[in-house]
This record gives structure tokens, sequence and C-alpha cells, in this order.
């Protein structure tokens, strides 16, 4: 997953879910309803058709259309689940969708974009653009027209990719090579999962890397539920997902430094003979797939030496160019290296793994 994107490209990538619009409804009746389009056949929704054709969704005065993925979601909300649904008739799912919609009771809120619902959440769910969000961390630290991005993964549940920074280099003192620093994002339209970055090392060399596991800033959404008090009345003192943003720029820059000094130790970390029993302790303490493991040592095994670099230089391999990597996989990866260069300190006694700290940084 480790295709390399300018920004440009990646802004085209974030704009199928940037302007979402949110139509808050009630569980009542008539206050969405969901009509067969004359002329479209019902058949059962499927992941693989982005847009179901068959119905269309009555909202309030607005007519919108309805993505596959969305409509397996709004069965989803009254507990019918995704194999049932899809195997099923929409002759016989309809009338249960229109019940329960008219008598669950509660609210929840619909996104939509161009006129076509996308997703649901809950209504205290506070929707960020992904770009602002973005560019707010950029701001004036980082040149966008000399960086590039890796590890991309993209949808409405789930964002992540690498940031990576051409300048400036981190230059080894025995060598040429050079280190690029930059950050991991993550976010969730749906909040799903936390807004955090972390600050990224990337060898260019090998196009491999590792997330920082000590300089990890996270917002907190609980901050949006305090904002507003009873009254309506807005708390302008608190921050925001955005002015979070901003802050944070200029520390992941101060970080990506700090941690280029810290990968530098690897290479004085020889495994020596005790090669078999790290391995064990790093694949079982971080949690390792199975499946990874096997290209981890046949990505250590061609390094030039036996060095804890090279072993932070091939999982960070595998972690941009292993078979059916994902997001959550490659986040593993990457913060198994990130522990590497945090921590690379074996027992004087035992050469076993030593536990290594960890911070999450909710504000700069």
């Amino acid at each position: 997953m480790s295709e390399k994107i300018n920004y440009e490209q990646l802004q085209e990538h974030l704009a199928v879910t940037e302007g979402l619009q949110e139509s808050l409804f009630s569980f009542v009746p008539d206050a969405i309803r969901f009509t067969p389009f004359e002329g479209e056949e019902m058949s059962s929704p499927s992941y693989k058709a982005p847009y179901y054709r068959g119905l269309r969704v009555n909202l309030g005065d607005e007519t919108f259309q309805i993505t596959s993925g969305a409509l397996i979601e709004a069965f989803g909300l009254i507990g019918l689940k995704e194999k049932y649904v899809t195997t099923t008739p929409m002759e016989m799912l309809l009338p249960h969708l229109d019940f329960w919609f008219a008598n669950k009771g509660g609210e929840y809120k619909a996104l939509s974009k161009d006129g076509v619902i996308i997703s649901f959440c809950r209504p205290g769910t506070e929707i960020y653009s992904t770009q602002e969000v973005l560019d707010a961390i950029l701001g004036n630290t980082f040149d966008t027209q000399q960086m590039f991005f890796v590890n991309l993964s993209h949808s409405i549940e789930q964002t992540h990719f690498c940031a990576v920074s051409e300048r400036p280099e981190h230059t080894f003192a025995d060598g040429p090579e050079t280190v690029l620093g930059g950050f991991v994002f993550q976010t969730s339209i749906l909040g799903t999962k936390p807004l955090n970055a972390s600050a990224y090392l990337h060898r260019p060399h090998t196009d491999s890397g590792s997330m920082s596991s000590e300089f990890v800033y996270q917002w907190d959404r609980n901050i949006d539920k305090r904002r507003y008090a009873a009254d309506g009345t807005e708390n302008v003192n608190l921050p925001t997902a955005y002015t979070w943003a901003e802050d944070i720029g200029p520390y992941l820059e101060q970080n990506m430094s700090a941690e280029f000094r810290k990968l530098v130790r690897l290479k004085q970390h020889n495994l020596g003979s005790h090669i078999t029993e790290f391995l064990g302790d790093v694949f079982s303490k971080h949690k390792v797939p199975a499946k990874y493991q096997a290209p981890i040592l046949e990505t250590f095994a061609e390094q030039p030496t036996e060095t804890m670099y090279d072993l932070w230089t091939s999982i960070g391999y595998v972690a941009n160019h292993g078979e059916d990597i994902d997001a959550r996989k490659n986040r593993l990866l990457l913060e198994t290296t990130g522990a590497l260069v945090a921590h690379p300190d074996r027992c004087g006694e035992c050469q076993r793994v030593v536990d290594a700290p960890t911070r999450t940084l909710s504000h700069a």
C-alpha cells in the first residue's frame, strides 16, 4: 500500500468525503422514508455496487439517493446483520426498515454528498473536515511542494496515511544514506477511530519507516461535548480540532529530529547470538501476525549486518510492502518499528525485550 502520491493527488482522494451535508432526523413516522424507485430493480444491496438504485430516501423536504453501504448501515440500525440483508429479497426487508425507522424512537444523523446518503452516525458526532485538519497541521511548518504521501487508506470510516517531508534530510555520520521525517495521520469522520498524528521516519533507500511510540498527539473528542452550554452558548476558550491541529504541527517537526537521533542508536545494537529469542519477543510483544513474520525474517536475512537498525528496516519494509497490508496492519508494524526506536534496550542478563514507555499527548 506504499504508492507514493503528491499533495494534489492526496487532495483528490480526500475530496470524496469533503463538504458533507448533515441531516438530523428522528425515528418517528414520516421523518424518513425509503421509497421504491419506479423502473429500477430492488435487488439485495451489495458493497460491489456503490449506489443502490432501487430506492430513494425522503428526508424532510429533500429526496436522496443512497449508497449500498449506507443502506446496509440503515438495516444495521434496526438490528439486521449484513449477511442477512445481502442475501434476502428487498421486498421482504423493506417493511422492516419502514416500521422501525418510524417507531424506533431517538435521533440519528444522515451524512450525504451531492444528493447521495453515504453513511449514518450518532447525532452528537462532530464531523471534521479531513482536508482542513490536515492543512492546519501542515500550516507554515511543512512545504506541501516538498512532500509526498504513502500508505493512503481513505474512507468515511477511517483515514490513514504517512506524510513525508523531503527537507530536511537526516544523514548518518557513517555514510551518505539519508532518512526523511514526517508524520502518520489517522482520523475517522464517523468518530470510530481516534484523530491523532505521530512523528514518522522514512528510509527512502528501502521505502521503510516507523511511527513514533513516544510522540503521539491525540485530539480529545470529549471537548466537543463540553463546547456548548445547555442554553446553546459556546465556550470560545475551548480548543477545536482545527486549533489543536495548528498547535501540533511545529511539535511534529521537532519530534522528527528527536526520533532520528534515537534511530542512530540502533546501529550500535548488534543482535549477536540472541537473534532468535529477541525476534520471538518482538513478534509476541507487538502481536505481529504470523503471516508477516516470515517476510520480515527473509528481509532481515538480506541485510548487510545484524543490528537493531537492520531489524527496524526489515519490519518497516514489510509494513509498506507486505501482502494484503491494510491500514490496521500498516499501523501495527509501524508501531513495532517505532517501539524499537523508542526503547531498543534488552535485559543485560537474558537479552530479552524490556518494556518501553509510551506517551499520548492530548494537546501540544
